[in-house]
């Protein structure tokens, strides 16, 4: 499945529910879903293998887990960010940083 931007106008209920049922037809379809997407803790949630694009080049690609860092992230976003790991579910989230 190719999906471009498919939550973006969605509640975060309804995202959540739709990254379920692609998580279901992942695991038990055996599907790949490939998703372009905006919203890095979705994708730090739900993905795991991330592709960072920053003006039309290749920033970082790999599992979730080791491009997901400060410097890569602060590089695309252009802004200091912090991540952490979630106290329920232990998987990773990013805080975006204001200032300097």
């Amino acid at each position: 499945m190719l999906l471009d931007e498919a939550t973006s106008s969605l509640d975060i209920r309804r995202k959540i529910e739709v990254f379920d049922l692609l998580l279901q037809e992942n695991n038990q379809n055996n599907r790949t879903v490939l998703s372009v997407l905006h919203d890095i803790n979705l994708a730090s949630m739900y993905l795991n293998r991330l592709i960072f694009l920053k003006e039309g080049r290749l920033v970082a690609e790999g599992k979730t887990e080791e491009v997901r860092t400060p410097e890569i992230l602060g590089d695309v976003y252009e802004t200091r960010v912090l991540v952490e790991n979630h106290p329920v579910t232990g998987r990773p989230f990013i805080l975006f940083l204001t200032g300097n």
